[in-house]
């Protein structure tokens, strides 16, 4: 819900027309059919960002417009690197 804390962790994917999101692949069956769904992220000012870099964000949960219709957002107060997870399919 809005404003409640929030802290999780994923790999930057960035996205055509809007600021990149953090996140994880989903598998449903095998390795194969692994897919990518992500949040969406209001990132903190001037912050430097690399595609497939894995970060622990810290924040609050919000609601933005992102393309036009109301999503859910992480509105990050604190952005950390961390190592790629050994399991990256696990939550």
């Amino acid at each position: 819900y809005r404003g409640d804390p929030v802290r999780i962790s994923g790999f930057v994917m960035p996205t055509p027309q809007a600021a990149p999101v953090l996140a994880r692949l989903t598998v449903r069956c095998c390795l194969a059919d692994a897919t990518p769904v992500g949040i969406p992220v209001i990132w903190p000012e001037g912050e430097s960002l690399k595609a497939d870099e894995w970060l622990a964000v810290s924040g609050e949960m919000g609601v933005e417009r992102v393309g036009g219709v109301l999503r859910s957002v992480v509105i990050a107060e604190r952005v950390q690197p961390i190592p790629k997870p050994k399991r990256p399919f696990e939550p």
